[in-house]
């Protein structure tokens, strides 16, 4: 007979334990899988907008995905993210936010390329103000 409030004693060893936590790290894994939903801009001309998570983080990218990559990996994710249609819903790529966070794509005599980025290839920042922001004009 067992005493109020004592939990029974398995008799198999721990094999139950592990797993049940074998189990719930399956669904952790699971449940952090990302995503983030991609809008082409109409009458752009190929601008793309990137929600993630409910936040629009990327807006007006030529470069969506790579843009994206460096955003997440700024904000400590790693791994992999899926990007989806916003409006179709469908899986349209996948990408390696490590990978892809250090390149961009650039145009060449063939066609576009992916290339390694470069300072000169980011976009001017409130960290990194264009060249000719601060300059006098003629007096």
């Amino acid at each position: 007979m067992l005493k109020k409030n004592a939990l029974p004693v398995a008799t198999a060893g721990r094999g139950w334990i592990d797993r049940i936590s074998s189990a719930n790290n399956s669904i952790a894994n699971w449940a952090q899988e990302l995503k983030a939903e991609l809008f082409a801009i109409e009458g752009s001309g190929g601008l793309y907008h990137v929600r993630f998570r409910g936040e629009l983080i990327i807006q007006r990218s030529r470069d969506p995905e790579f843009d994206l990559a460096r955003e997440l990996l700024a904000r400590g994710f790693g791994g992999e993210v899926k990007i989806i249609d916003a409006l179709t819903g469908k899986h349209r790529s996948t990408v390696n936010i490590t990978k892809a966070a250090g390149l961009t794509v650039k145009e060449g005599a063939h066609g576009p390329y992916f290339a390694k980025q470069t300072l000169s290839d980011r976009a001017p920042t409130a960290e990194t103000p264009s060249p000719d922001v601060g300059v006098a004009g003629p007096p």
